[in-house]
């Protein structure tokens, strides 16, 4: 899976915080955050507060086809 594919995946049982995508998907936390501003500009995933991530509804339908982490 790619860098996307997995915070994806780690975010479609629920919000979570960056510290968190980064435990869940083992990915660096430099890389976790650069793959964060990707999936918001492609508006996959959309922050509530400071440090906080959730999908979007398009986010949701990538994440349903993507096997879970």
């Amino acid at each position: 899976m790619t860098r996307d594919e997995l915070i994806l995946s780690a975010l479609i049982r629920r919000e979570a915080s960056t510290a968190e995508l980064v435990e869940l998907t083992d990915i660096p936390e430099r890389t976790c955050r650069k793959g964060l501003r990707r999936l918001v500009r492609d508006n996959y995933v959309w922050s509530p507060e400071r440090g906080r991530w959730r999908l979007t509804r398009r986010g949701r339908e990538i994440a349903s086809e993507l096997p879970t982490v």
